[in-house]
């Protein structure tokens, strides 16, 4: 499990990333901080801090030409998740401009490998479907100064899996649960794609757009 920056976790491959835009674009690790819309740091955003209160952190910001700038970070399990097993993740940001959150993929179905996915974009919080192929508005409503995201994808059989996502703290209307059938294709998930890109930059606050995350964990059948 992913308790901290400093840990590698097992039952996972070593991190890939990529990011375009030079210095527009990037990782780090640090406190997750919500903003005021006047660049200061406030507080940090609940349910993201690891114990030595860091989390993983990513940032895209604007555009070179008509292409966003972008961060992604890949993290591929060992084993593809099992019938019965799951993922769960915890992601965060400030603000909803650009695109920023969490695929669930399975890289031998590429260029369709989104199977699920999370995101913080067009002013919403979103989630996607392979069946879809679009992103929905989860109704999850909006709290100023930073949200955190709990996130598990449970396969239940074969054919069909379950995604949850849940708002932290929670509070009235703060989940939803979405059902994954064959018509989204195996399920048998081996990857989870971040990314954060396309927003505001300087001089805008750039440090209240970023994107968080952290408490990556994955348990297969046979525990």
């Amino acid at each position: 499990m992913l308790s901290d920056p400093t840990n590698g976790g097992i039952g996972f491959t070593d991190w890939v990333s990529t990011d375009t835009g030079g210095t527009s674009s990037g990782y780090f690790s640090g406190i997750p901080y919500a903003g005021d819309g006047t660049g200061a740091n406030v507080n940090p955003i609940v349910g993201l801090q690891s114990a030595n209160s860091f989390a993983f952190g990513m940032y895209g910001q604007g555009f070179s030409g008509p292409n966003p700038n972008t961060a992604r970070a890949f993290r591929s399990l060992i084993t593809p998740i099992m019938v019965g097993g799951d993922i769960v993740v915890r992601i965060g940001a400030n603000f909803r401009n650009g695109f920023k959150g969490v695929l669930f993929n399975r890289t031998a179905d590429s260029p369709n490998q989104n199977k699920f996915g999370v995101q913080f974009s067009s002013n919403r919080i979103e989630y996607y479907t392979r069946a879809s192929n679009t992103w929905t508005d989860t109704g999850i409503t909006y709290a100023a100064n930073g949200q955190c995201l709990h996130i598990t994808f449970q396969r239940l059989t074969s054919t069909t899996a379950t995604g949850i996502v849940q708002l932290l703290p929670s509070g009235p209307g703060s989940a939803i649960s979405v059902s994954l059938g064959t018509s989204d294709g195996n399920l048998a998930i081996d990857q989870l794609e971040f990314y954060c890109g396309g927003t505001d930059a300087p001089p805008n606050p750039a440090n209240e757009n970023n994107f968080y995350f952290n408490f990556l964990s994955a348990f297969n059948a046979w525990r």
